[in-house]
Protein backbone atom coordinates (compact mmCIF):
# COMPACT_ATOMS: atom_id res chain seq x y z
CA UNK A 1 0.00 0.00 0.00
CA UNK A 2 1.25 3.47 -0.80
CA UNK A 3 1.61 6.24 1.97
CA UNK A 4 0.32 9.49 1.03
CA UNK A 5 2.95 12.58 0.98
CA UNK A 6 3.01 14.83 3.96
CA UNK A 7 4.66 17.64 2.83
CA UNK A 8 3.57 21.00 3.87
CA UNK A 9 2.27 23.32 1.33
CA UNK A 10 3.01 27.54 1.10
CA UNK A 11 0.01 29.30 -0.70
CA UNK A 12 1.24 32.89 -1.33
CA UNK A 13 -1.72 35.97 -1.92
CA UNK A 14 0.41 38.20 -4.95
CA UNK A 15 -0.51 41.29 -5.97
CA UNK A 16 0.85 41.21 -9.27
CA UNK A 17 2.20 38.16 -11.68
CA UNK A 18 5.94 38.50 -10.77
CA UNK A 19 4.95 37.94 -6.89
CA UNK A 20 6.56 41.05 -5.95
CA UNK A 21 4.05 42.39 -3.35
CA UNK A 22 2.06 39.91 -1.98
CA UNK A 23 -1.23 41.00 0.48
CA UNK A 24 -0.96 40.53 4.04
CA UNK A 25 -0.85 37.27 5.82
CA UNK A 26 0.41 35.49 2.62
CA UNK A 27 2.48 33.18 2.78
CA UNK A 28 0.28 30.67 4.85
CA UNK A 29 1.29 27.17 5.51
CA UNK A 30 -1.04 24.54 5.27
CA UNK A 31 -0.69 20.57 6.25
CA UNK A 32 -1.80 18.72 3.70
CA UNK A 33 -1.64 14.86 2.87
CA UNK A 34 -0.51 14.28 -0.93
CA UNK A 35 -1.35 11.00 -2.82
CA UNK A 36 0.80 11.44 -5.93
CA UNK A 37 -0.37 8.42 -8.29
CA UNK A 38 1.76 7.40 -11.14
CA UNK A 39 3.24 4.73 -13.31
CA UNK A 40 6.59 3.34 -11.70
CA UNK A 41 8.54 0.31 -12.39
CA UNK A 42 11.37 -1.12 -10.40
CA UNK A 43 14.09 -2.30 -11.13
CA UNK A 44 15.43 0.37 -13.44
CA UNK A 45 18.27 -1.28 -14.95
CA UNK A 46 19.02 -4.82 -15.06
CA UNK A 47 22.33 -6.49 -15.55
CA UNK A 48 23.02 -10.08 -16.61
CA UNK A 49 26.34 -12.33 -17.57
CA UNK A 50 27.11 -15.78 -18.82
CA UNK A 51 29.41 -17.56 -20.44
CA UNK A 52 28.79 -17.85 -24.25
CA UNK A 53 26.29 -20.44 -25.22
CA UNK A 54 24.71 -19.82 -21.64
CA UNK A 55 22.02 -18.48 -20.66
CA UNK A 56 21.53 -16.27 -17.30
CA UNK A 57 18.29 -16.46 -14.62
CA UNK A 58 15.74 -14.41 -15.85
CA UNK A 59 15.04 -11.32 -13.84
CA UNK A 60 11.99 -9.48 -13.14
CA UNK A 61 10.77 -5.82 -13.07
CA UNK A 62 7.66 -4.84 -11.21
CA UNK A 63 5.26 -2.30 -12.77
CA UNK A 64 2.63 0.01 -9.80
CA UNK A 65 -0.05 1.76 -11.59
CA UNK A 66 -3.14 3.02 -9.82
CA UNK A 67 -6.00 0.99 -9.67
CA UNK A 68 -7.72 -0.23 -12.97
CA UNK A 69 -4.71 1.03 -15.05
CA UNK A 70 -2.99 -1.20 -17.34
CA UNK A 71 0.36 -0.39 -19.31
CA UNK A 72 2.48 -1.78 -22.41
CA UNK A 73 5.76 -1.93 -23.22
CA UNK A 74 8.35 -1.97 -26.27
CA UNK A 75 11.61 -3.51 -26.31
CA UNK A 76 14.32 -1.48 -28.68
CA UNK A 77 16.67 -2.76 -30.92
CA UNK A 78 19.74 -4.60 -29.35
CA UNK A 79 23.07 -2.53 -29.45
CA UNK A 80 25.89 -5.42 -29.59
CA UNK A 81 29.40 -5.37 -29.61
CA UNK A 82 31.61 -8.45 -30.29
CA UNK A 83 34.73 -8.81 -28.07
CA UNK A 84 37.38 -6.17 -29.83
CA UNK A 85 34.46 -5.31 -32.30
CA UNK A 86 32.03 -2.49 -33.54
CA UNK A 87 29.10 -1.93 -32.18
CA UNK A 88 25.99 -3.29 -34.49
CA UNK A 89 22.27 -3.05 -33.70
CA UNK A 90 20.64 -6.31 -34.14
CA UNK A 91 17.16 -7.95 -33.85
CA UNK A 92 16.55 -8.65 -30.16
CA UNK A 93 14.22 -12.31 -30.90
CA UNK A 94 17.19 -13.76 -30.81
CA UNK A 95 18.90 -12.19 -27.57
CA UNK A 96 16.20 -12.45 -25.25
CA UNK A 97 12.67 -13.62 -24.35
CA UNK A 98 10.18 -10.81 -22.45
CA UNK A 99 6.94 -12.51 -20.74
CA UNK A 100 4.30 -10.32 -19.42
CA UNK A 101 2.12 -10.17 -16.19
CA UNK A 102 -0.56 -7.12 -14.80
CA UNK A 103 2.07 -6.33 -12.37
CA UNK A 104 5.52 -6.59 -14.56
CA UNK A 105 7.33 -8.38 -16.91
CA UNK A 106 10.23 -10.76 -16.89
CA UNK A 107 13.05 -10.58 -19.47
CA UNK A 108 14.54 -13.86 -20.12
CA UNK A 109 18.17 -13.39 -22.24
CA UNK A 110 19.29 -16.31 -24.42
CA UNK A 111 22.36 -18.15 -24.97
CA UNK A 112 24.05 -16.31 -27.18
CA UNK A 113 27.42 -15.58 -28.09
CA UNK A 114 30.62 -13.67 -26.27
CA UNK A 115 29.97 -9.85 -26.31
CA UNK A 116 28.12 -6.93 -24.70
CA UNK A 117 24.52 -6.29 -25.58
CA UNK A 118 22.22 -3.24 -24.24
CA UNK A 119 18.92 -2.43 -25.15
CA UNK A 120 15.96 -0.97 -23.35
CA UNK A 121 12.64 -1.24 -22.76
CA UNK A 122 10.34 1.66 -22.64
CA UNK A 123 7.17 0.75 -20.34
CA UNK A 124 3.90 3.41 -20.84
CA UNK A 125 0.45 3.93 -19.50
CA UNK A 126 -2.18 5.96 -21.59
CA UNK A 127 -2.26 8.58 -18.70
CA UNK A 128 1.42 8.56 -17.41
CA UNK A 129 5.11 9.16 -18.65
CA UNK A 130 7.51 6.47 -20.39
CA UNK A 131 9.55 4.41 -17.93
CA UNK A 132 12.38 3.73 -18.95
CA UNK A 133 14.77 -0.21 -17.91
CA UNK A 134 17.93 -0.23 -19.40
CA UNK A 135 18.97 -3.61 -19.98
CA UNK A 136 22.81 -5.13 -19.77
CA UNK A 137 24.16 -8.38 -21.16
CA UNK A 138 27.96 -9.36 -20.53
CA UNK A 139 28.44 -13.04 -22.27
CA UNK A 140 32.23 -14.09 -21.88
CA UNK A 141 34.15 -15.97 -24.14
CA UNK A 142 34.30 -19.57 -23.02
Amino acid sequence: MRKPLARPLVLHACKDTACTQEYPGSPQTVRKDFLIEGLSVSPSQLDFSAAAGVAPAAQAVGVTLPAGKSYYANTSSVFYTPPGGAVSTISGAGVLWVTFTPSGFNVQPLAVAAGLYRWSIAVQSNDYEWKIVDVVYHVASP
